[in-house]
């Protein structure tokens, strides 16, 4: 018998995308984590009202991804208050046993906003202002800088640097020689706004029992954000210096 003609299938019809509903607004926040035994926990508030629920950020800092949280809301052109909330710090010990919450930057329908970029290292809010007559475009700098060097002397001095207690990096190496007069500059970026105790400590001080055998670490000048401290800090033996930023 001849064979029947296979029908056509009728074609799936394409969606029709939904509009975004007229004055509804999109809040985006770019969050990345230190993470440890979890990933960090937030909640999101707008003008003192939490949007959603708990969120978790799961792209990692140190790799410097970010992950965009994405809430809609009628919030208009206007100025308005945004409110991050870190909820669940932990801390093993050392750098890497350490759960921490950034937030890289936050955008309102499209248009990112300066001075929305933060650090949370311990359980709290982090509050930023966007719309209105907030800044836009690049975001001002809350970058740290410490401008070190050394006398070397069967090695390089080591070091680590803490923010309000916490250490925050690991031990690293200066190579610039003091009396050479070089600096040699370690930046941290996403300082929350604010004071801040930063704690440099010196690791491995030797001494061979002359000036020229001896190893030493200098703390020359500190920039934060747009401020600039002259230090001229020497470590000459093992152990923390505090300078107070802001």
């Amino acid at each position: 018998p001849t064979p029947s003609p296979t029908p056509t299938p009728t074609p799936t019809p394409t969606p029709t995308p939904t509009p975004t509903p007229n004055g509804t607004s999109i809040l985006d926040i770019a969050l990345s984590e230190d993470a440890y035994n979890g990933d960090a926990q937030i909640t999101v508030s707008v003008d003192g009202k939490q949007v959603g629920g708990v969120m978790s950020a799961h792209a990692l800092h140190s790799t410097g991804d970010a992950e965009h949280v994405q809430l809609t809301g009628k919030w208009g052109s206007g100025a308005h208050t945004v409110a991050v909330t870190f909820l669940n710090d932990a801390y093993g010990g050392t750098p890497s046993t350490d759960r921490n919450l950034y937030v890289n930057s936050i955008a309102l329908s499209g248009t990112q906003y300066a001075n929305t970029s933060a650090a949370l290292y311990s359980d709290g809010t982090e509050t930023f202002n966007i719309g209105g007559s907030a800044a836009t475009a690049t975001a001002a700098s809350n970058a740290l800088t410490l401008h070190l060097s050394e006398d070397a002397w069967q090695g390089d001095a080591q070091f680590q640097i803490s923010v309000d207690g916490k250490t925050i990096t690991t031990p690293d190496s200066v190579t610039a020689l003091h009396s050479a007069g070089a600096v040699e500059d370690f930046t941290i970026t996403g300082l929350s706004r604010g004071t801040h105790d930063i704690g440099v400590t010196f690791l491995n001080d030797a001494y061979g029992g002359t000036p020229t055998t001896d190893r030493n670490l200098y703390v020359n000048s500190i920039d934060y954000g747009s401020h600039h401290f002259t230090t001229n800090a020497a470590l000459m033996t093992d152990g923390t210096q505090h300078f107070t930023v802001s």
